[in-house]
Formats: structure tokens, sequence, C-alpha cells
């Protein structure tokens, strides 16, 4: 591994990187944990993470129809990563994310429940503003692409513009009345209907979304995710420079945009 990183370094701390590099590593512990490879994994991704200055990573739930590990595995593994991490120089957080397509962690309120059970100072929730709505048990299903309606959408927004101005959000409970005081991360995806074609760039209200969260107080790390996969899926090399180019002119004219 190269020692000098001095060049993307400054690239990483100007646009405040998170990366998700090992969101399944914990269901594979219990197959591969004899040979130490999984944990082996993990500390090589979390060493080049803290050696680029990136501040945290985000770990979303397992997907694998066969992720069946108790709750308390889940815990115990992410735990460990966020020990682990907390002890590199820089440190780096970890935040456990649900992801709506996962058979068993598909809501924000199971992935805090972990949270809670592994009871780490650097391990918290990360609450993405498109999976909660999109959970199987809000009456979306991953699998064919039906349920979610633009009033689920709008509900999601509803609920942040609730929250008493003037109220940090990690003060406030989530609809289930816990506490969200190891809220490390929001990040804003595209909450809409999925792309039928090439044509189809979703529908997503992000400009209405943001200004919701920062309307409401939040002042903690925001993170952006670009994913326009049916235009990045030709074998042009010149894709990664034109959706960096893109992705970066889109969060320039957002930010424009709430300034007015």
């Amino acid at each position: 591994m190269p020692n000098d990183y001095s060049g993307l370094r400054w690239s990483v701390a100007t646009a405040s990187l998170s990366m998700n590099p090992i969101h399944d590593i914990y269901t594979k512990f219990d197959a591969l944990q004899k040979a130490g490879f999984t944990y082996t994994e993990a500390e090589r991704w979390l060493v080049l993470c803290s050696k680029l200055g990136v501040e945290q990573i985000q770990v979303g739930s397992n997907d694998y129809a066969e992720a069946n590990a108790p709750d308390e595995k889940t815990a115990d593994d992410l735990r460990w990563l966020a020990e682990y991490a907390s002890k590199l120089s820089p440190p780096v957080k970890i935040a456990y994310e649900s992801w709506c397509f996962s058979e068993r962690v598909n809501t924000f309120e199971h992935t805090w429940k972990i949270v809670q059970i592994a009871d780490h100072p650097n391990l918290g929730l990360c609450l993405d503003t498109a999976h909660p709505p999109l959970a199987p048990e809000y009456g979306w299903n991953p699998t064919t692409g039906e349920g979610w309606t633009a009033a689920i959408s709008a509900d999601s927004i509803g609920r942040v513009k609730a929250v008493p101005k003037g109220k940090d959000l990690s003060q406030t409970t989530t609809l289930s009345g816990l506490p969200l005081d190891d809220l490390y991360l929001l990040s804003e995806k595209n909450a809409g209907e999925s792309a039928k074609d090439g044509n189809d760039m979703g529908h997503a209200n992000a400009l209405q979304t943001f200004k919701a969260v920062l309307d409401q107080g939040w002042s903690g790390i925001v993170m952006f995710e670009f994913f326009e996969v049916l235009r990045m899926s030709p074998a042009d090399p010149n894709i990664p420079y034109k959706y960096a180019n893109g992705a970066a002119l889109s969060e320039k004219r957002l930010l424009e945009a709430l300034q007015k």
C-alpha cells in the first residue's frame, strides 16, 4: 500500500468524502472468520480511509437473502469496526444505515436498535432520506419497484418540517419515539420512482428535502450520493470524468438554489 496520499487527501478533504466499501462484511464473519479474512479486509479499508482523511464510513445493512445473523451478532461486529476505526490516526466514524431492500434490517428503527445494542461512542446512525420511505414496512416492494407514492415522500418532508424551529434534530425523536442522539449522517438520495429508461431522470425532491432539514437547525455532515446507472453502464472511459463533473455541477446548483 502506498504511503503518499497527499494528492488525494486534499481532494477528499475538500469534498467531505464518505465511503461505503464494507457494508456487508459483518454477515460474512460466520463463514470466513476462521481465516481472519473479513477482519483483514475491513482493516485495510479503514486504514486507507484514515490515510485519505475520510471522516466516516457509511455501513449499510446487508441485502443478502442469507444474511440472517441475530441483532446481537451484527452489533458485536459493528462494535469491533467502531473500536478499530476509533484507534486510527485520524479516527474514522462508523455510521450504520438501513437499506430498504435488506431482508431483515430494512427500517431505520431497526438499525437504531442495533446501534444501541452495540453501544460504542464511535458508532452512530446513518439516516438516509430515500430508504425509510421505501421500506417494505411502509408499503414499498423492493423486488417489484411498486408501492411508492408521492404522498410518502411528501409526508417524509413534512415530518422534518414539523420539528420545532431552533431545536436541534439530535434532540428530536424518530417515528417510533427513539432518540436520535447518535445521528452522524443525513444523506440525500433520489426517493422518487425507479428509472424506466435512459430518458427517465427520476423525481427526487432534493432541494425541498435538503432545505427542510437545514431549516430545522441541522448542522452536521451531509453526504450527496449521485446515481445514474443506465447512462454510466456503457464501456466509455470518459464516464468517470463526465459524472464527476456532473456531480460537482449538481451540487453547485443545489447550493445556489438554497441561497434564493
